[in-house]
């Protein structure tokens, strides 16, 4: 008999991925790694039968880590929501909740277009409620690459809450939870670069029936329509091969006749028109290809096609469905891969929802505390701290679209400095230093007449740098016209053309802190460019 032990991921430092959730796999592969290093286990582990159960087998399965907020455990959104095209832009625009059909249960009409603004939601007070997963980019230098040795890594955010579950046979879940309740491990790739970093709790230990309702989804009984409707829902990415290894877009009958004790019907001719065909088979998928990397044998693992999590695939049935049944094919999944949390699916889930809304958490009875004096310095210097974090974070997600990004105007390279001398980018960054400490010291007219001084002072040889914009640029100007427009009132948001969110800086009473001028931005962004691209191997001296 299968446990399910759910655990707690809390994020402490960023998680190298491209994806917005933590892949079962890399769950996996940290488990294997502590409970090596707890067992002392010196052998390898593919060669002993009892440790290949334990950790190889499909006697435990990692199923991928879901944001979970407060109470509220998430799932992939359903693809089979619908909202006029109207209505989505004023989602988009005032974030307030709208109206949702779902095309499974009722007619979507032209106008219509999916709901797909998040990967993940809450249901909950019939409101599909969809979350946002924080992701950065941060850029990395690696001195022994000859050439480009300035790379990107895209991670999920530090201090956000996952949680994943851990499927496995009822004799090891004890031995789960001692291995990973209270811990501080690693997950995932480039953890010298400081990403990884979490917090794991084991919050219990389950049956089926518990588990499955964290997601708040029943099984649904409704038995209205006329023609007996099989609903399947894929809680993860799945891979489904034939018996010849072929991959597979959709369940195949014959497996869920097998495994529901049921005939499947795909068409059947129309009632009132028995000439004509009633199309019983509908499905809102999207394929995915996922890839994957085998730390022991050190490289990647080739791609498949998968279909993506939160597609939904409806069939017209005869015969009975078991309750019994359905909670077996649920525990034991579809498809390849399922030790790393492929192939989960729900079937007939009753998705109660009305409206799409943006989460919000639950609110709190908020007090207000007089702070002592020294508590006031205390919290004033962490709140320069964060709102320091949050800058450079907001200027070098600047920097990162703009390295490969393109200028609306004439879709030239927003930056272009390969080539620029480094001993001009050394005395490019010492302005900035310069006009950094001149604006705390003296205002912001003193700071910019010394960036002017600079600009309208360089000679013959390096004015024509300066001036080359079919060689360098900066956001596509010349780099002269570039520190011509950093001291005009012209924002940073117009010069970078950039569509990211505004900082939120924090807001808390009767303490101050630094928070720096849209000038001091583009001051600090200036510098940080030339920061970056002077570690570039290939500029003149």
């Amino acid at each position: 008999m299968s446990k399910f032990v759910l655990v707690d991921i809390k994020t402490k430092g960023p998680i190298k991925t491209d994806l917005s959730y933590i892949s079962g796999s890399a769950i996996r592969g940290t488990y294997i790694n502590s409970y090596i290093k707890k067992n002392k286990i010196k052998e390898d582990i593919s060669l002993n039968k009892e440790y290949r159960r334990k950790l190889l087998s499909n006697s435990i399965r990692f199923f991928d880590a879901y944001p979970k907020i407060d109470e509220d455990y998430s799932i992939p959104t359903p693809l089979c929501f619908y909202a006029t095209k109207d209505n989505i832009k004023k989602f988009s625009r005032d974030k307030e909740p709208i109206k949702v059909v779902n095309e499974f249960k009722d007619t979507v009409g032209e106008g219509y277009q999916r709901v797909n603004k998040s990967e993940f939601s809450i249901i909950r007070d019939k409101n599909l409620n969809l979350i946002s997963i924080k992701k950065v980019e941060n850029l990395h230098n690696c001195k022994q690459i000859e050439k480009e040795n300035i790379f990107r890594y895209e991670a999920i955010d530090k201090n956000q809450d996952f949680y994943t579950i851990i499927q496995c046979d009822d004799d090891l879940a004890s031995e789960v939870k001692s291995c990973l309740d209270n811990q501080v491990l690693y997950i995932g790739g480039s953890k010298s670069s400081g990403y990884g970093r979490c917090e794991i709790n084991v919050e219990g230990i389950f049956d089926y029936k518990d588990i499955k309702s964290k997601y708040n989804i029943s099984l649904d009984d409704d038995k209205s329509d006329k023609v007996k409707k099989l609903n399947v829902f894929f809680m993860s990415d799945t891979i489904i091969k034939d018996e010849l290894g072929n991959l597979q877009s959709t369940i195949p009958d014959e497996l869920l006749e097998k495994k529901l004790g049921i005939k499947i019907i795909k068409e059947k001719p129309k009632e009132d028109n028995p000439k004509e065909i009633e199309k019983l088979y509908k499905a809102s998928i999207i394929s995915k290809d996922v890839k994957g990397y085998n730390a022991m044998w050190k490289c990647k693992v080739s791609s498949e096609t998968a279909i993506k999590a939160g597609s939904v695939i409806t069939y017209g049935y005869e015969g009975e469905l078991d309750e019994e049944k359905i909670k077996q094919f649920e525990i034991e999944g579809i498809g390849s891969r399922k030790n790393e949390g492929f192939g989960r699916i729900l079937i007939n889930p009753k998705f109660d929802v009305k409206k799409c809304a943006i989460y919000t958490e639950k609110e709190i009875e908020r007090k207000t505390v007089d702070l002592s004096e020294d508590s006031k310095v205390l919290m004033q210097s962490m709140l320069n701290n964060i709102v320091k974090e949050r800058e450079n974070e907001y200027l070098t997600n600047i920097i990162v679209e703009s390295l490969d990004g393109y200028a609306k105007e004439n879709k030239r390279r927003k930056i272009k400095l390969k080539g620029f001398p480094n001993s001009q980018k050394g005395r490019f960054i010492t302005v900035m230093k310069d006009a950094l400490d001149i604006l705390q010291k003296d205002g912001e007219k003193a700071s910019k007449e010394k960036v002017a001084e600079f600009k309208d002072g360089l000679k013959t040889k390096t004015k024509y740098i300066y001036e080359n914009r079919s060689e360098y640029n900066l956001f596509n100007l010349s780099i002269k016209d570039y520190l011509t427009e950093i001291i005009t009132a012209k924002s940073l948001k117009e010069i970078t053309e950039t569509d990211l969110e505004d900082i939120k800086y924090p807001e808390v009473k009767g303490v101050n802190y630094h928070k720096s001028s849209d000038y001091e931005m583009k001051l600090k962004l200036s510098k940080m460019i030339m920061e970056y691209k002077i570690r570039e191997k290939g500029g003149k001296k």
